[in-house]
């Protein structure tokens, strides 16, 4: 997607394209009297100016996306909230950058990996419990899991991370071989208190990571494994930009062109 779009506004060739905004100035565009001022300008002065806009605007975006976040996801936590970044623009290069971090935890996908679906649409990233599941042989491939309606969830509506650091010992020790494993698989049991099997998808019952007593009975979903879907767009990541920017990029523009202005009149007194 490119939300390319002209700001419009005192100075022409203000614009957000992509995922950066990028400003270019034409003093013609502007009024007698602050062309007079900005012939006054050095050119690294004047791009000074630039990245001040820039990277003010890049601000008002992410807090509008953080926003948005809020209003359509279920509860984000603020890991992700705090995944929209801001790159400053600088004199040098004054080009201001919003993204979604690409840093990731040692055992998750990054917010990018997961966020891109609801920017853009198309399959939902894999999580961390799915690569892991994978690993050990208990989910297939082509598969993901979502949370039976009987586990209870975190503050944010997620699978807490001691029932999937559970899970994951005790399958791991299922999926080895040895009575030095089988010890373990009795240990990691026991410490959960319950013992979680997994049926595959075709069985009769729906396929998925189930938790049993010690000795097998009184069955109780956990994890569902169900088909890879196709998300719709519910971040409108790029529209955001876009309407900040016309918004705000010039106001900002004009803004920083006075402070710098101001400056320069000081000086000549």
């Amino acid at each position: 997607c490119d939300p390319s779009a002209g700001a419009g506004g005192g100075a022409e060739g203000l614009s957000v394209q992509g995922q950066s905004m990028k400003l270019t100035i034409d003093v013609q565009g502007l009024d007698q009297a602050t062309r007079d001022l900005a012939e006054r300008f050095s050119s690294r002065r004047i791009s000074a100016v630039a990245a001040t806009a820039a990277t003010r605007t890049a601000n008002e975006i992410r807090v509008e996306i953080q926003d948005e976040m809020s209003r359509v996801f279920d509860r984000p936590t603020p890991y992700t909230l705090r995944s929209v970044r801001v790159k400053a623009a600088t004199a040098g290069a004054p080009v201001a950058e919003v993204f979604i971090s690409e840093q990731k935890a040692p055992r998750d996908p990054s917010p990018a990996v997961v966020l891109t679906p609801q920017v853009e649409g198309g399959a939902r990233g894999t999580k961390g419990l799915e690569l892991a599941l994978r690993r050990i042989g208990a989910l297939p491939a082509g598969w993901l899991i979502v949370p039976s309606k009987s586990l209870r969830l975190d503050a944010y509506g997620n699978i807490s991370r001691g029932i999937v650091q559970q899970v994951i010992a005790q399958l791991r020790q299922r999926a080895d071989v040895g009575p030095t494993n089988a010890r373990g698989l009795v240990k990691a049991v026991r410490k959960a208190g319950v013992k979680f099997v997994v049926v595959p998808p075709g069985a009769k019952t729906a396929p998925g990571v189930y938790a049993a007593d010690v000795a097998g009975r009184n069955i109780t979903p956990v994890f569902m494994f169900v088909p890879k879907a196709t998300y719709r767009q519910r971040l409108d990541f790029y529209g955001i930009a876009e309407r900040v920017s016309k918004a705000k990029l010039p106001e900002f523009f004009g803004r920083a062109f006075g402070e710098n202005a101001g400056r320069l009149a000081l000086r000549g007194r």
